[in-house]
């Protein structure tokens, strides 16, 4: 079920930044009630119901859900993702730890994946979840110092953004998320440090179809 960990990417460190951001081209940065309307978070004011299941994207695009997680008492960190079609259907997912720091980086490396993983598999028509507010909010700031430390980081993902295709990231709630945050939290207190998923675990079927509403 699951292929060799040797092909899986993740971010190095130290990593050499631009100095300035490049533009942000085919990017919405929403938030969970916007995104149906596609207005952009600033200025947003919408009054909907939250929405709390998790829904398949349009036909011709692919859909990844990323989260990522932390242990407090040991300050590890650990990420997920899983990519799927129109139709709901699992295509690929990943689960890896990625040392030791704080929530937000765990959230921030985890997009960056994802990002990275879902621009090598040829897929050029993304929507991108995520349950942190917050990493939307940091990617919306054009002042970089008001990001540190995680201004590198930030701009790493910025770089994978302004290539030349269709993504737009949109905030979720939790509830929404619930398969990408088992997968991040499914190496914590396992000896392995990288999963790759063709097909999910079976520990993750639960949450593949338990909020999903089509």
């Amino acid at each position: 079920m699951v292929l060799g960990t040797w092909a899986f990417w993740l971010p190095s460190c130290p990593r050499s930044w631009p100095a300035s951001s490049p533009k942000l081209g085919a990017l919405f940065l929403l938030p969970q009630d916007e995104f149906e309307r596609g207005a952009l978070l600033e200025g947003s004011s919408a009054a909907s119901s939250p929405v709390l299941w998790w829904s398949p994207p349009p036909l011709g695009y692919t859909k990844l859900n990323v989260d990522g997680s932390f242990h407090h008492s040991s300050g590890s960190m650990a990420i997920g993702g899983v990519l799927r079609a129109s139709d709901g259907s699992w295509i690929w997912g990943f689960s890896a730890k990625c040392g030791f720091g704080s929530i937000l980086e765990a959230e921030l490396l985890a997009l960056e994946t994802g990002l990275q993983h879902a621009w090598d598999r040829d897929i050029r028509n993304l929507l991108c979840e995520s349950d942190s507010l917050e990493v939307i909010q940091l990617l919306n700031l054009n002042n970089n110092s008001l990001i540190d430390p995680y201004s590198a980081l930030v701009n790493e993902i910025r770089v994978l953004l302004a290539k030349p295709w269709d993504v737009r990231i949109s905030h979720i709630f939790r509830e929404a998320n619930l398969l990408a945050d088992h997968l991040a939290r499914w190496l914590h207190h396992r000896d392995d440090s990288v999963m790759l998923w063709n097909y999910p675990p079976q520990s993750a079927l639960e949450f593949l179809v338990a909020n999903c509403c089509v």
